[in-house]
């Protein structure tokens, strides 16, 4: 039995999908499993691509981030409990960053999310009493700069 190059992850996703050669019309789809090389993904009934046809699926894992375009080839379509199901290989490995991005939002819970904006952020008593002058300029980091931080806290 052959092992997988990547580990597949089972999620639950709503993504949008279209034929890259054809006319951009988005359609809605459910992505079920993914990994870095493949998607699972439940398609709607009226529509179907051909086994072959090569897509673009745009995934956003969360909100508040940008959309993740990934591109494939349909290798298979199947009928399972009523459902149109099809795997999809992707034409090139999803780049590091961007499967950083998704294995957060897969892994953690949205309640165990934590975000914080600083513009939004409420004041605290202790730093009302500073005597130094706010900075001239703050730089905001962005979602992306959060994940890689707390990907790359290293526990010895």
């Amino acid at each position: 039995m052959q092992k997988r190059s990547f580990t597949r992850y089972d999620v639950h996703i709503d993504g949008r999908y279209c034929a890259e050669d054809g006319n951009r019309e988005w359609k809605p789809c459910l992505i079920t499993k993914i990994s870095r090389k493949g998607i699972g993904v439940v398609f709607p009934a009226n529509g179907l691509p051909a086994p072959g046809s090569l897509l673009v699926f745009s995934i956003s894992p969360s909100q508040g981030s940008e959309a993740i375009h990934l591109r494939g080839a349909l290798k298979w379509l199947q009928t399972i409990d009523g459902r149109q199901n099809g795997g999809i290989e992707l034409n090139r490995i999803v780049d590091e960053l961007q499967w950083l991005q998704l294995i957060y939002f897969i892994r953690q819970p949205e309640a165990e999310k934590r975000v914080i904006d600083l513009r939004t952020m409420p004041e605290h008593r202790a730093l009302k009493k500073t005597l130094h002058p706010p900075p001239a300029k703050v730089i905001m980091p962005t979602r992306l700069d959060y994940i890689k931080n707390i990907l790359n806290y290293k526990i010895l």
